[in-house]
């Protein structure tokens, strides 16, 4: 994990700007629930222009050609009660760019706290975000998938 690599008043008006504006759908279903919502990226979008400088830093940071990203998608936690389970998405590697309030990303069996600006990469490994009760405020990811 790269900590604070988005600097913070970029990733502040990022959050503000995606909670505000960002057509949010329903994310994964649980028994009871949707999980999060959820916003795929279109590449010749408004909002896809407004987060480019971001995506490059991350992509770059992460040494990733660029050319290889296969899609984007964006998760908005409201708070602690929004939650992704785990899962895996074979034969990618992603770049989780965070915003908003820390949360915490489990990789594997690693938990992680990830907050404004960091960035993480991984593989093809067993992810989610855990509910925690103790958020009250918002978290949005951006999932870059990238191909091998």
């Amino acid at each position: 994990m790269c900590v604070g690599v988005i600097d913070k008043d970029a990733a502040d008006e990022a959050y503000v700007y995606l909670r505000d504006n960002a057509t949010w759908e329903e994310g994964v279903k649980s028994k009871s629930r949707f999980t999060q919502l959820a916003h795929g990226l279109d590449w010749n979008s408004v909002i896809y222009n407004k987060l480019e400088p971001l995506i490059i830093t991350a992509v770059g940071i992460c040494q990733i050609e660029f050319t290889k990203i296969s899609h984007c998608y964006i998760n908005y936690y409201g708070d602690g009660n929004d939650w992704t389970p785990n899962h895996t998405h074979k034969d990618t590697t992603q770049i989780i760019i965070s915003l908003g309030t820390t949360r915490t990303l489990t990789v594997s069996s690693k938990s992680y706290d990830i907050s404004n600006g960091d960035v993480a990469i991984f593989g093809s490994s067993v992810h989610g975000v855990p509910k925690d009760p103790n958020c009250v405020d918002g978290r949005i990811s951006i999932a870059i998938f990238v191909t091998k």
